[in-house]
């Protein structure tokens, strides 16, 4: 029996993810290096992946959804579930980090970016710091075209040295976040 294309491409060993630095020898920072491109085909194995190291529970579609979305999440569920990857055992603690390097991601689409962006908002829920780093020209200019934006240094994680290879802008502190006042797209007036 042969298999698809997308499925060779999704089981390829080039495009896995790979924990690059682990936290627990990095000053509780993780750094995770994607191989290959973040498409369609792609992102559930990294979404998987990042879920393992901090035990995400991702999102599920809700009955109140668009029929679109429903039908986007089912088909990328199936796949995910057709080409499933093998188990790793989660992490038992939290890093304070994670640094997603995308210096061999030279093509990104829509899902790609949706399920980085999910992964993002998810990581920020449970507390943990994201920094987006070694970006090409196009993929600074999607992540910034859809505000995506990095977490500074906080305490005693030292994001620095990897801010300094990423072009993104910086999420305010919690502390600023709480005293919004006024709209981020222009001087409040609509």
């Amino acid at each position: 029996v042969r298999s698809s294309a997308a499925s060779d491409v999704y089981k390829r060993q080039e495009n896995e993810p790979v924990l690059v630095q682990k936290a627990s020898e990095n000053g509780g920072i993780d750094v995770v290096r994607l191989e290959g491109d973040l498409n369609f085909v792609t992102v559930g194995r990294f979404k998987w992946f990042v879920s393992t190291l901090v035990n995400l529970e991702l999102k599920q579609v809700n009955k109140d959804s668009d029929i679109h979305q429903k039908l986007f999440f089912m088909v990328s569920s199936r796949l995910d579930r057709l080409l499933a990857p093998k188990r790793i055992a989660a992490v038992p603690t939290l890093p304070k980090a994670v640094v997603i390097d995308l210096a061999k991601v030279k093509v990104m689409d829509l899902s790609g970016l949706e399920g980085l962006d999910e992964v993002l908002r998810e990581l920020r829920n449970r507390g943990v710091l994201v920094v987006v780093t070694n970006t090409t020209e196009y993929i600074n200019d999607m992540l910034t075209k859809f505000r995506l934006k990095n977490d500074q240094s906080q305490g005693d994680i030292d994001l620095e040295p990897y801010l300094t290879g990423s072009h993104l802008s910086i999420e305010p502190t919690k502390a600023r976040i709480s005293d919004v006042g006024t709209n981020d797209v222009g001087d409040g007036d609509l």
